[in-house]
């Protein structure tokens, strides 16, 4: 990891983490962070989903939601609210349930190499 990327990776994580209670705290509470879009917030909503989208092409495994979270992006709730609604839960599923089911189920578990030794 290099010093810029690292700074970069900073940023996005900052960035995506302060956005959500700026919008709150300047333009009160909307029932979705997606609301906001049609707010003067629209330039923080934009620039913090896709430095997040960002963030996550470089993570094994994130690649797919991060291009779902920037297909959120691009599909406004006021004009594509369809295709909005259809990236969001594109998102939510590839992001959430794959990891849900390993926490609560076990299903898709690697086992542990010390259990593997137990084998033979």
């Amino acid at each position: 990891l290099s010093r810029s990327e690292y700074w970069l990776k900073l940023f996005a994580i900052l960035l995506a983490s302060l956005t959500p209670v700026v919008c709150y705290m300047v333009f009160g509470y909307l029932p979705s962070f997606s609301a906001y879009w049609k707010t003067d917030a629209q330039p923080a909503f934009i620039i913090s989903n896709v430095t997040t989208a960002y963030f996550l092409l470089g993570i094994a495994g994130w690649r797919l939601p991060a291009i779902f979270l920037i297909l959120l992006t691009a599909f406004s709730t006021d004009r594509f609210y369809f295709f909005h609604d259809i990236s969001l839960l594109c998102w939510i599923f590839r992001k959430d349930v794959p990891r849900a089911l390993r926490l609560h189920t076990g299903i898709g578990e690697r086992p542990h190499a010390d259990s593997l030794q137990n084998l033979g």
